[in-house]
């Protein structure tokens, strides 16, 4: 059930900042690409009030964490982002067994400043 939850957050994602390529279901040599483009991972939660989870040993600094929630499915919530360098810096390690990175939603970035960001390092026309 959390790959579907995942797949319908990441298509969220793509929808909000389209024009990106969606890196679906890739495998193999492949699988190491972030889910939108190529700097964007997709975190969706089940969750009304969520956090962003990032574990410890896979956090890529260069990279936009989305946090997505699918509380209200099928309508999707983009709660905000924020880079990997960010989260290292400002987010609190917990789950001690698999330690975990975990942002307050409060401390993420409006969604419309991804938009900007992608509409501008990509020349899709």
């Amino acid at each position: 059930m959390a790959h579907i939850i995942g797949a319908r957050g990441e298509r969220a994602g793509k929808i909000i900042f389209d024009p990106i390529v969606w890196n679906q279901g890739l495998d193999g040599a492949f699988k190491h690409l972030p889910d939108l483009g190529d700097f964007i991972d997709c975190k969706t939660t089940p969750h009304a009030e969520p956090w962003l989870k990032i574990a410890k040993g896979r956090l890529n600094t260069e990279r936009a964490y989305v946090l997505i929630s699918s509380a209200d499915h099928p309508y999707y919530w983009i709660a905000g982002w924020m880079w990997g360098h960010e989260i290292a810096q400002r987010g609190k390690i917990l789950f001690p067994a698999r330690p975990a990175y975990v942002v307050e939603a409060s401390m993420l970035h409006k969604p419309h400043l991804l938009q900007q960001i992608v509409r501008d390092a990509r020349p899709f026309d």
